[in-house]
């Protein structure tokens, strides 16, 4: 989170905020908090296994997967979107 924007309260709370809470297991708060690696491991003790990260595809709003673009390419798209 950027500095100086307000941390939401409980009321505030978005229904994705809900969301995470309910499927990770804490409260969003702590999970903006707490830095990725003591997160892996708290999971680790608590579960008594590493920590595993699950990736649905597609994203929403995808159409397929991403692209591995050459510098060339991404060169070509910059230009084009420059004009």
């Amino acid at each position: 989170m950027k500095e100086g924007q307000p941390i939401p309260n409980n009321e505030a709370k978005t229904e994705f905020e809900l969301a995470i809470e309910r499927q990770v297991g804490d409260i969003i708060e702590s999970i903006r908090e707490m830095r990725i690696n003591e997160r892996r491991k708290l999971v680790k003790v608590k579960h008594g296994k590493p920590m595993k990260v699950v990736s649905h595809w597609p994203f929403i709003g995808r159409h397929r997967p991403p692209q591995l673009l050459s510098k060339e390419e991404v060169n070509k798209l910059v230009d084009e979107a420059l004009k």
